[in-house]
């Protein structure tokens, strides 16, 4: 794999920070990274040290927040808000076929918001098997 270092900014603060791969999982499909941040008023770097637990990280602006895609047998999408040298997770969202559930964490602890049946979703895998039959 390659480094494919990114310089963006991560945590809304106007400066740029630096996150780069340092392993793949899941076939490839999870880039397993470390994201480090600029800190303006030490001119020190801070080394998110939970980084690596979350995959395929970015920055969403309009949430103000980093993500998360784990790719497994379904697909999860984790909110994470910065919280000194981690990444704290305060909510999820898993699509297994049918299944969408979502949770909110809060002080550490998970609760379920969600859970329902998407009638109108086909999996591709289900798509296949129809075509094959």
């Amino acid at each position: 794999y390659n480094l494919n270092p990114i310089v963006s900014d991560f945590n809304n603060d106007g400066y740029n920070d630096i996150i780069f791969t340092t392993g793949e999982a899941a076939r490839a499909a999870n880039n397993v990274q470390t994201l480090i941040l600029f800190n303006p008023k030490n001119q020190l770097l801070t080394w998110l040290k939970n980084s690596e637990n979350f995959a395929n990280l970015s920055y969403n602006s309009k949430l103000n927040c980093v993500i998360a895609w784990l790719f497994h047998g379904g697909v999860s999408t984790v909110f994470l808000k910065i919280q000194s040298d981690s990444l704290i997770e305060f909510a999820r969202i898993d699509k297994y076929d049918k299944e969408i559930t979502s949770y909110e964490y809060i002080n550490g602890k998970e609760r379920l918001l969600e859970h329902t049946i998407d009638s109108s979703f086909t999996s591709p895998g289900h798509q296949i098997t129809i075509i094959i039959l």
